[in-house]
């Protein structure tokens, strides 16, 4: 059976999903929930050699081992790489979603949240179709400015170009990194598969999808991002081990998933 022939619930069930993990036990924990909560049964989780001893606990819980499998990766190979393992795991130019654990996710989902994204790649012929992220609420971002390399730019700006190419009613060409998507494969044995890619993420044809049931909120934008303040120190800290940039470029990598190397790791 093809995914063109599956109900929205078998698509849920079977589809594999791959969530990319680095010391953040609130997001990712939410994230499986999410997830678990929504019919999802096929959850993987990547896990970039953390070291928070509470997320390495709850690794423990028969409540993290009912509802995903962990796969210790051994070290900190950051999201992109990461996106490369999970292709590695599953049939060549396979279907399969992939997201980083710091999203608040739609609730509820669209209820043909699935079945209307493989729609809407195998129209427009985009092999990645992701989630639109809100800036409707800017007012309730953190105060952060992406580097003098990005024309000390907010985060509105910045996210402003990927509203920019509407195809329809809530649905943008845009590019997507390792934000929530989804892999539609192409039929045409012409088309560029994603593994060809490789880390050149933003250069894959992509869609973002707006509107109620689909739209998600980057946690990291936000003053209240769910995160203890112990939690984000020590996430804080992590990451700059791993780097030699600024303070200031380690904030606009935080505010900005979708436009960075894996200098920072995961």
């Amino acid at each position: 059976m093809t995914t063109t022939d599956m109900s929205e619930a078998a698509l849920r069930r079977s589809l594999p999903v791959f969530v990319n993990s680095f010391n953040q036990l609130t997001y990712l924990r939410d994230t499986v929930n999410w997830l678990h909560e929504h019919g999802f049964r096929n959850i993987t989780v990547l896990d970039n050699a953390s070291c928070y001893a509470p997320l390495l606990a709850y690794f423990e819980t028969d409540s993290f081992k009912s509802r995903a499998t962990l796969v210790a990766l051994g070290d900190n190979i950051g999201p992109r790489r990461s996106l490369l393992e999970a292709q590695r795991r599953i049939e060549p130019n396979a279907a399969f979603i992939f997201t980083d654990p710091d999203f608040l996710l739609p609730t509820p989902p669209d209820p043909l949240f699935m079945t209307r994204m493989f729609d809407w790649g195998r129209r427009f012929e985009k092999i990645k179709v992701g989630l639109a992220l809100d800036v409707s609420e800017s007012e309730d971002f953190k105060d952060i400015r992406l580097s003098a390399a990005f024309n000390n730019r907010t985060i509105r700006e910045w996210e402003r170009k990927f509203w920019r190419h509407a195809l329809e009613e809530n649905v943008y060409a845009a590019a997507v990194d390792t934000t929530f998507f989804l892999h539609v494969p192409s039929d045409d044995p012409g088309t560029r598969t994603l593994a060809e890619y490789g880390k050149r993420q933003a250069r894959v044809p992509a869609l973002r999808i707006a509107g109620p049931g689909f739209i998600a909120k980057h946690r990291p934008w936000y003053v209240d991002d769910g995160q203890s303040e112990e939690e984000r120190t020590f996430y804080i800290n992590q990451v700059s081990k791993l780097a030699t940039w600024s303070n200031d470029a380690k904030k606009a990598i935080a505010a900005n998933p979708d436009d960075q190397s894996d200098k920072t790791g995961a």
